[in-house]
């Protein structure tokens, strides 16, 4: 059974891209995936993809004051 069970039609992009969607450092945004919690979906032993859909609701509901 999968640990992080995806749609198959959602989509999954790299640390990479992730970052450059979000206008920041590959570094930055994996420090934030490390402190904040960011959702990740892990794919094997070392390949993790994010969904841009969910990342960006996290970050708007985290970062953003009311």
């Amino acid at each position: 059974m999968p640990t992080n069970p995806v749609h198959p039609d959602t989509e999954l992009v790299t640390v990479h891209e992730m970052a450059d969607r979000l206008a920041m450092t590959r570094k930055t945004f994996a420090r934030l995936v490390r402190e904040a919690g960011i959702p990740k979906v892990k794919l094997g032993h070392r390949t993790v993809r994010y969904s841009p859909e969910a990342v960006i609701a996290f970050v708007t509901e985290t970062f953003t004051t009311p």
